[in-house]
């Protein structure tokens, strides 16, 4: 009898623990899934938000507004003598971040040296496209395009192409949209020309840079390869 009382009595302690252990793992259970929710829910939150301040940015610069990070009306203009040194500045920044990166073999000094000598006679050029990004109240370039049109050459069928050689925006200024401004305003000068294609280079290892053209519908034509020897 002592025997079998010592039983029913170690069956009845058991049970609590079996029953507790069980709701304790549900509970720790559902605090992971709780956790991975709310996880997920913050990235959420967080990509969102990031999504509205480029909207926040975008609408205050379309509408003149007074954001605190846009807080002047961006124009794109055609560049004169006037802005021959904000032109040739913002030239030297885009061969010290772009070309100086990717290329060895280019003399990054070159904007400084012979930018005013080269830019100068192309102003009034009608083959030559050179643009100037400035702020409206400062009036400080903040970006520049230079591009061209030419005609087909003898090994190829009649007609007038567009080259985009050059574009640049100090990077305080982008994800405001200055690069999309300054790339269609070239859009819309090459067909006021008459062009049937526009093409632009661009450093392999520039995946941003090709990321943001394939935006604007330009896509691989041909694939230059070099080895040193």
């Amino acid at each position: 009898m002592r025997s079998c009382r010592s039983a029913r009595t170690a069956s009845v302690t058991v049970l609590p623990t079996v029953v507790f252990n069980a709701a304790a793992s549900r509970f720790k259970s559902s605090c992971v899934e709780a956790s991975i929710r709310t996880l997920v829910l913050c990235m959420q939150i967080s990509i969102h938000l990031t999504r509205l301040e480029r909207v926040g940015r975008e609408l205050s610069r379309l509408t003149g507004g007074t954001s605190s990070t846009v807080h002047h009306v961006i124009t794109i203009r055609t560049a004169t003598v006037a802005d021959l040194d904000a032109l040739v500045e913002s030239q030297s920044k885009l061969f010290r971040d772009d070309a100086g990166v990717h290329d060895r073999h280019v003399d990054i000094t070159w904007p400084a040296r012979l930018g005013h000598e080269r830019y100068a006679p192309l102003i009034d050029d009608d083959e030559w496209l050179l643009l100037v990004a400035a702020h409206d109240a400062a009036d400080t370039a903040i970006g520049h395009l230079v591009g061209y049109w030419f005609e087909a050459g003898p090994t190829r069928h009649p007609a007038r192409f567009a080259v985009l050689q050059s574009i640049y925006v100090d990077p305080d200024e982008r994800d405001a949209g200055v690069g999309s401004l300054l790339t269609q305003r070239f859009l819309d000068w090459s067909r006021k020309n008459g062009c049937v294609e526009a093409g632009v280079s661009v450093y392999a290892a520039n995946r941003s840079a090709q990321r943001f053209y394939a935006r604007h519908g330009f896509a691989p034509a041909s694939i230059e390869f070099a080895r040193p020897l």
